[in-house]
């Protein structure tokens, strides 16, 4: 994990680095731009709106527990929404990163999941989850799900699937992946012991998908706007085959085909079906509730699928795949703030 460590605190100060070099003609602070660029988040915009709401009245101004941790940082810390922002983006992401590694290890040798991690890490849309944005808490749950569901702590395992359910009704595509793995690990116990670590996890699911029921029972409008469906219409000849491979669309489609090729190779190479599973069933849920022009942004959703990739390529080919990356970043990040 201290490999993983470095190559975030590398990359983050390689990126900051970039972008002080492009400011420098304009003479814009450094820390004043990175502010412009998270008060234009929809995450800052809700903070902005309920830093005057009581703690009585917060559950019911937003259901988003972001929120709710930003919000207490801004009431009760003093911190400006900026600071808050940007602190708590990147604490998730480096708590998904740790859960991440922590997941990949239990399907794959040590050096593999090193790998996996820093090509998440290096990732070139990562810097967002570093700065002001709420998805990296949206990851997080979702592998926090599936690891402690693998460990058999499935009241850990229901209360990140119901966090991961306040933040995104894709929540409920984990369910199949998440039966399978509980009938694996308990067909084999008594009775009480299975109705127990049911009840502990569907006691918190069920509440909070009750309490988001109006989310969940529209679910069917975000797979109808995804990525998937955009897809499959191609492959139905409804939709032209030009129309992801544009310059707007390019860079999605890249993202969606790398991860596809990532998950098949895990699919083809691990030895145990639940962790073939993982990374297909975590880039289905991404493809099936995520806009097609979304998906490079939220790759790191499916960020297992990377394990496929680690296992199956030489030293020589993860390095260049990993230079490649952060050239790719850097330019990201010098298109934003030019």
């Amino acid at each position: 994990m201290w490999k993983t460590f470095l190559a975030f605190i590398g990359h983050r100060i390689l990126l900051c680095l970039t972008i002080y070099l492009v400011l420098m003609s304009s003479r814009i602070p450094l820390f004043s731009a990175i502010a412009r660029k998270v008060a234009d988040l929809p995450e800052y915009g809700a903070l902005s709106g309920i830093t005057s709401v009581s703690p009585t009245q917060i559950f019911s101004a937003t259901r988003d527990p972001y929120l709710w941790i930003n919000w207490l940082a801004v009431k009760f810390i003093h911190v400006s929404p900026v600071i808050s922002l940007l602190f708590f983006s990147s604490f998730f992401f480096c708590l998904f990163l740790w859960e991440l590694h922590t997941l990949l290890n239990r399907m794959v040798t040590p050096d593999v999941s090193d790998a996996a991690v820093i090509l998440a890490v290096l990732w070139p849309t990562s810097y967002e989850m570093s700065l002001g944005s709420g998805y990296a808490l949206c990851c997080l749950f979702a592998i926090m799900t599936i690891r402690h569901a693998l460990d058999n702590h499935w009241l850990f395992a229901g209360l990140a699937l119901a966090g991961l359910a306040l933040l995104d009704v894709s929540a409920v595509a984990a369910i199949p992946l998440l039966v399978y793995i509980f009938w694996y690990f308990q067909r084999h116990f008594q009775f009480l012991q299975i109705l127990k670590r049911t009840a502990y996890f569907l006691v918190p699911v069920s509440a909070v998908m009750l309490w988001r029921y109006n989310a969940f029972s529209h679910a069917s409008r975000e797979i109808d706007g995804s990525a998937l469906m955009n897809l499959l219409a191609i492959i139905k000849g409804s939709q032209p085959l030009a129309s992801i491979l544009t310059p707007a669309n390019l860079g999605q489609t890249a993202a969606i085909l790398f991860l596809s090729i990532g998950a098949a190779l895990a699919a083809l190479g691990n030895a145990m079906l639940v962790h073939k599973l993982i990374p297909v069933n975590l880039l289905v849920m991404l493809l099936a509730f995520a806009p097609y022009g979304s998906i490079a942004s939220r790759a790191l959703f499916a960020g297992a699928a990377l394990q496929g990739i680690a296992t199956h390529s030489s030293r020589s080919i993860l390095g260049f795949l990993q230079i490649l990356f952060l050239c790719l970043g850097i330019y990201e990040v010098f298109t934003v703030f030019s």
